[in-house]
């Protein structure tokens, strides 16, 4: 049991190691520049609509909609920056061999890879869609309403988890099928099929189509399809 547990803390203490140099790239920064961005503009988009138009104020849909612009302003670009030569940049920088005589296999230095992107991905979404969640309940005019926003910021939450196993781990894939050329192929997975997706009028052929639509029909199974 103990040499389960530190085990498990020795694992995450690796995950957070390598989270933080994910985090320092520059598209891990972009990532968390753009995350803390949309959070600000949440707010203010949420205190114009109150001003406005009073307690009816439509802030429902303002979390869905911060939610699927933080795929493209956090969690892409942590794709992006998992998918740039992480395994080179360590190797280069002495921590590969450091975590190597520390007993941590290459095995585990991957999936620690894997999760430290997806954490930063799901933060990168949750961060902006939870304040803007948050904003919309503290100007509910109802208890009905307050219950609305509750469930909008459940499935923001949910919707950031799912992000966070699609998008990011998809950067941490190519960096291992293509090191060289991981972040080209991450773009070409992503813009390819969003075009393919827009030719066909068929969102399901997209990975952040496919996102959309998990997340409009979880609002539409919450009852809430007026604010997906």
């Amino acid at each position: 049991m103990r040499a389960g547990a530190f085990e498990w803390r020795a694992f995450r203490e690796l995950t957070r190691l390598l989270g933080r140099r994910l985090d320092r790239t520059g598209m891990g920064r972009f990532a968390r520049w753009g995350s803390l961005a949309l959070g600000v503009a949440c707010i203010a988009w949420i205190v114009v609509l109150r001003v406005q138009d009073g307690a009816h104020a439509p802030t429902l849909a303002v979390p869905l909609k911060i939610a699927r612009a933080a795929v493209w302003l956090g969690a892409l670009p942590v794709a992006l920056a998992a998918a740039h030569q992480r395994r080179l940049a360590d190797r280069r920088d002495g921590v590969e061999a450091q975590l190597l005589s520390r007993g941590f296999s290459e095995r585990q230095q991957t999936v620690a890879r894997f999760v430290a992107a997806a954490a930063l991905a799901g933060r990168a979404v949750i961060v902006p869609a939870g304040v803007a969640a948050i904003a919309s309940l503290a100007v509910a005019p109802s208890g009905s309403a307050l219950v609305d926003r509750g469930a909008v910021l459940f499935a923001v939450g949910c919707f950031a988890l799912v992000v966070a196993a699609v998008v990011a781990p998809l950067g941490a894939l190519a960096e291992i099928v293509a090191p060289q050329r991981g972040r080209s192929l991450v773009l070409g997975l992503i813009l390819g099929s969003w075009a393919l997706a827009d030719l066909t009028d068929n969102a399901s052929l997209s990975i952040t189509g496919v996102l959309g639509l998990f997340l409009r029909g979880l609002v539409g199974a919450l009852g809430l399809g007026g604010a997906g």
